[in-house]
């Protein structure tokens, strides 16, 4: 189970630090090809402490699982569009292209982030579902961890440009 975490995990991370390292966001590479960059122990913590902050069973683990795969496909197709977006804006504020040009690009990037949170409460939702009344009270300060595991903190699909979205 850790295991597969972890390439959830991994599979999370990768499209953020192919993004950032590429200079360029769109260079076509699988993302997954890059996982050696991924720095596997911090990424997988979080899914751990997420697990844990629940106090799931090896039975909820496993139908959360498909859950998380879901959105974090999702989310990553989000983000890679996310990303090309970003680099569009620059592109355009550099090329002085006109302010409503921008605002439309600002106004993609936006949505966006607005449905990858979307998934996020969606996947939380799902798996709130599974919890016994016991755990339910945990949910509520477990959701950052849900989230930071989906979409990293430093990712693409973050708001602004390498900030987080969610305060530390």
């Amino acid at each position: 189970m850790i295991g597969r975490l972890l390439l959830i995990a991994i599979l999370v991370a990768a499209p953020a630090f192919a993004q950032r390292g590429g200079g360029g966001g769109g260079g076509g590479e699988d993302p997954a090809a890059m996982s050696p960059s991924v720095p596997r122990s911090q990424t997988q913590s979080k899914a751990v402490m997420f697990a844990d902050r629940l106090k799931l069973d090896k039975e909820q683990k496993a139908q959360t699982e498909p859950i998380l795969n879901e959105a974090l496909k999702e989310i990553g197709q989000l983000r890679n569009q996310m990303g090309q977006t970003r680099a569009q804006i620059v592109n355009s504020i550099l090329n002085n292209a006109s302010q409503d040009d921008v605002n439309k690009l600002v106004e993609a990037y936006s949505t966006a982030a607005a449905q990858v949170t979307a998934i996020e409460v969606k996947a939380f939702t799902k798996i709130c579902a599974l919890l016994k009344p016991n755990q339910q009270s945990r949910a509520p300060s477990a959701f950052t961890l849900l989230a930071d595991t989906l979409d990293p903190p430093g990712s693409v699909g973050r708001g602004g440009f390498g900030g987080g979205r969610r305060g530390k």
